[in-house]
């Protein structure tokens, strides 16, 4: 499925320059438009997968402000400008999912798009599982808050868990069934008797094995093939 495209640039020579790079690609252009209004029109009244805005329009940082003002925003912004400055990168950082200094070629164009969306999707099941947590308790004996990001794997044995996260390890009496039911969401993928996955840090895939982005590999069990269909299919 394509991907809707929305630019605000006020160039018409570099706005038509920019359809014909998009032409027959993977994104489907809403509009190109030349001013602020039109852009927050659009915006409003249909549904954007990434937009792309000059910084300066009218010869000020118009682009800048409208920016600032539509963030955060539901989609990834890829911000374009002719000038060299430092000072405007570093002051859309925090808005920006990517950034592109005029002229660039048609290769470097998709490469900033194709990542911005990948960023601006990570970030959000990241922001998501952010606000997700469970109760382990620590080395102390005391409950502990584990947000659902720091954990990377589970593994069953016998009659206990071990929760592998980023600081650490716990151990809690309960089965892998009973953990996936009772605390845990669909992020986590059950691909063996033994073992249970964060997809987040998933890197390969495949109905043999699981490579998490550490190297860590794990076997795949024919019981749970049918889970990992499901989520190879969702992607």
């Amino acid at each position: 499925m394509k991907k809707n495209i929305l630019i605000l640039e006020d160039d018409p020579l570099y706005a038509l320059k920019l359809e014909m790079m998009l032409e027959g690609s993977e994104f489907h252009i809403i509009a190109i438009v030349d001013n602020i209004l039109s852009a927050f029109e659009y915006i409003n009244k249909t549904e954007v997968d990434i937009f792309v805005s000059d910084l300066i329009i009218d010869s000020k940082p118009k682009g800048i402000e409208f920016i600032k003002e539509i963030s955060p925003s539901n989609f990834p912004i890829v911000g374009i400008t002719s000038s060299l400055e430092e000072d405007f990168y570093n002051e859309l950082k925090d808005y920006l999912d990517n950034y592109l200094v005029k002229p660039f070629h048609k290769i470097s164009f998709f490469s900033v798009l194709n990542r911005a969306l990948l960023n601006f999707k990570e970030k959000k099941q990241h922001d998501f599982l952010a606000h997700k947590y469970i109760l382990l308790s620590g080395k102390s004996g005391r409950l502990e808050k584990v947000n659902f990001t720091d954990i990377i794997y589970l593994e069953s044995d016998i009659n206990y868990v071990t929760i592998y996260t980023l600081l650490g390890k716990y151990a809690k009496k309960i089965s892998l069934k009973r953990i996936m039911k009772e605390s845990l969401d669909q992020t986590f993928l059950r691909i063996h008797h033994k073992y249970v996955i964060n997809s987040a840090y998933i890197s390969v895939l495949n109905l043999k094995e699981v490579i998490l982005n550490n190297g860590l590999t794990f076997p795949v069990s024919r019981s749970f093939l049918e889970n990992i269909k499901r989520f190879i299919n969702q992607k």
